[in-house]
């Protein structure tokens, strides 16, 4: 009998699934992933939900993003404003001396919280040297995203939630007194269907008057979302009459596949728990499963799957993923996020993989276009648009539409090793906290005369709408309103006696979610 396998006493029974094959059963136990079959040169990889969303040497996004204009037209440089950023690490390898040397970063950035785990880049300063470069009169802080709050894999209950950690970095940089915080990491479990943590703390950020921009990701179209299709417990990826349980990826030679999986049930470690308990498995070409996650959503873990397996053949490696039906209803809406494989299934339908704290209505999402291509978003930059469905404690809400804000330039230069040219919404990012630099000190600047106040949503809309329309005409979700343009953005900051009106009148404009 054909049958998918179980790795704890709770689940010790076989599911009859018609399309795969199982060669061995394996023991009891609880455990994130298990490796049933031969599964050759894979290998399960250590538990890691994070990424980053990758002077003398000067961002070519100046003068993209006009940057270098506005500047001299306006006496602007960042003066006055604080900018924290949050990534992996700052000086772990030790060149912010030499950049300081070289020009690229001012003597004085703020390091709040450095890491110097060994998987961490430096990205962080690479970062910061962009911001210095279009404001280079700003103050400049850092805070790392991993090393906060002790996360256990992929747990409920009383274990905190993955990205809890980033959440602590927004805090603490808030708590600083920073005006504008941006961010290039991710988490891949951090809730979908609900704020989690992080984007909750995006959104008490904004109401403490601090701006907001994150990388959106570089995960393109590689997800699929879908309302479960359930045939002998098994997920039927085929919308017509023949049956498909296999999801065909292959995973590149020497490269690691994360996988994940979620449904539309709130989240234990949020607010609220979830009703439903589907699983996640990795199988060969033939449906052999040779890996699994299975984590017990009806005893209060969060409603997500995470498989991370490395590929260290000198070959690719062609499998599929299946999704099972444990316990629960089989009408949850199915969220498929497929990271460092490529999707060869025909019943690829190119869902957003658009989530997490990047999704806060609180913040803005930052796509990313080449500095060499003003009119096309990079093929990896990911695509927006997603419900989320429950509230932070867990009730049903109206669905609330989350997508990708504005876009920014990225394959630009940095000084820091390993991000000469750096490509990738990380780069971005931290382009659009810059310009939102110049804006607010003019607009500080001119607000001060008459004492009228410039909020975050006043820079929010004057960021969107000055932006220069790209991809499909009007609002898209592949590059927002458009790609930033700093020069228009400072000119549009109104005059004082104009300030509250214009404002106003922008409000009105605004597509926010």
């Amino acid at each position: 009998m054909l049958s998918f396998p179980t790795a704890r006493a709770l689940r010790a029974f076989i599911i009859p699934v018609a399309a795969l094959v199982l060669s061995s059963q394996v023991a009891a136990a609880d455990r994130l992933s298990t490796d049933f079959a031969d599964s050759g040169s894979l290998q399960q990889g250590a538990f890691n939900p994070f990424v980053t969303n990758t002077g003398s040497v000067n961002t070519q996004g100046d003068t993209t993003t006009n940057a270098d204009v506005a500047r001299s037209t306006f006496g602007v440089n960042g003066s006055g404003i604080k900018i924290g950023v949050i990534s992996d690490s700052f000086n772990r390898l030790g060149g912010y001396s030499t950049g300081v040397a070289n020009g690229n970063l001012p003597a004085n950035v703020q390091i709040v919280k450095d890491d110097s785990a060994s998987f961490t880049s430096d990205e962080g300063r690479a970062m910061l040297e962009i911001i210095h470069d279009l404001a280079p009169g700003a103050q400049l802080y850092f805070h790392s995203a991993f090393n906060n709050t002790p996360i256990a894999p992929v747990t409920g209950g009383s274990t905190a939630a993955p990205d809890q950690t980033i959440a602590d970095a927004i805090d603490a940089l808030v708590a600083a007194g920073v005006d504008i915080i941006v961010d290039d990491v991710s988490v891949f479990t951090a809730p979908t269907f609900q704020d989690g943590p992080a984007a909750q703390a995006v959104n008490n950020a904004k109401a403490a008057g601090v701006a907001y921009f994150s990388a959106a990701g570089n995960d393109g179209t590689n997800a699929y979302v879908h309302q479960a299709n359930i045939g002998s417990g098994v997920h039927d990826f085929n919308p017509g009459p023949a049956v498909d349980q296999l999801f065909n990826i292959t995973i590149p030679a020497f490269s690691t596949l994360r996988s994940v999986l979620q449904w539309s049930d709130p989240y234990d470690s949020v607010g609220g728990a979830a009703t439903s308990d589907y699983d996640l498995y990795l199988t060969n070409a033939g449906g052999t499963a040779l890996f699994a996650s299975f984590n017990d959503q009806l005893a209060d873990e969060d409603p997500v799957e995470f498989l991370s397996i490395y590929n260290g053949a000198p070959s690719a490696f062609s499998g599929a993923l299946a999704i099972v039906l444990f316990g629960g209803s089989s009408n949850e809406t199915l969220r498929l996020l497929v990271s460092g494989a490529i999707i060869t299934d025909p019943n690829d339908i190119n869902s957003a993989p658009f989530y997490g704290h990047a999704a806060a209505e609180g913040g803005v999402a930052v796509a990313a276009h080449p500095y060499f291509d003003l009119d096309d978003v990079e093929s990896f930059s990911t695509l927006g648009g997603i419900n989320v469905l429950f509230d932070e404690n867990g009730n049903p809400i109206a669905p609330s539409f989350r997508t990708v804000d504005i876009t920014g330039p990225d394959g630009v230069s940095t000084s820091v090793s390993g991000f000469n040219a750096f490509f990738g919404t990380s780069a971005a990012a931290p382009h659009l906290a810059a310009v939102a630099a110049l804006v607010l000190q003019r607009a500080e600047n001119l607000g001060a005369v008459l004492g009228v106040d410039f909020t975050v949503d006043d820079l929010y809309e004057i960021l969107f709408n000055t932006a220069i329309d790209i991809e499909s005409p009007g609002f898209d979700n592949l590059s927002g309103f458009g790609r930033v343009d700093a020069f228009a953005a400072v000119a549009a900051v109104p005059e004082p006696t104009m300030l509250g009106a214009v404002v106003l009148g922008a409000l009105a404009l605004r597509r926010r979610r």
